[in-house]
């Protein structure tokens, strides 16, 4: 079964997801850079824009990006500014059958292997396109 996960800034939780109000606090002091939550709810108006990251009972696991990670935080950013949609997909990756990647040359290896149009590493500032 894949994992499924949903980066977002933090002020999209309260936006794209119905967290109750109990939970808020305990949600916004836990939701620091790639905190992970509990699965939240994804509020029925924005199920059509993110249908990509909800699970079969509704729900989603996110991971909240704040500054701390630059190059996710402008991700980010600059996705919303051009979709005015602040969350984007996070999965392993891998084909199916193999491990995970976990180095430069298995990035650029299963890269290789798939229709992905553009590799990023943003730990060394470098981009690949096909």
């Amino acid at each position: 079964m894949c994992k499924v996960f949903a980066f977002l800034l933090i002020p999209a939780v309260n936006a794209f997801f119905s967290v109750v109000p109990t939970v808020r606090p305990a949600l916004s002091t836990s939701l620091g850079a790639f905190g992970v939550t509990a699965s939240i709810s994804v509020k029925e108006d924005k199920k059509n824009i993110i249908p990509g990251i909800i699970h079969i009972d509704n729900s989603c696991r996110i991971q909240s990006v704040d500054k701390d990670i630059p190059h996710f935080y402008d991700l980010l950013k600059e996705f919303k500014s051009i979709t005015n949609v602040s969350v984007l997909l996070n999965t392993s990756f891998n084909m199916a059958g193999e491990a995970l990647v976990e180095s430069l040359e298995d990035a650029i290896n299963t890269f290789n292997k798939t229709k992905i149009d553009i590799l990023w590493f943003p730990e060394i500032g470098k981009m690949i396109k096909k």
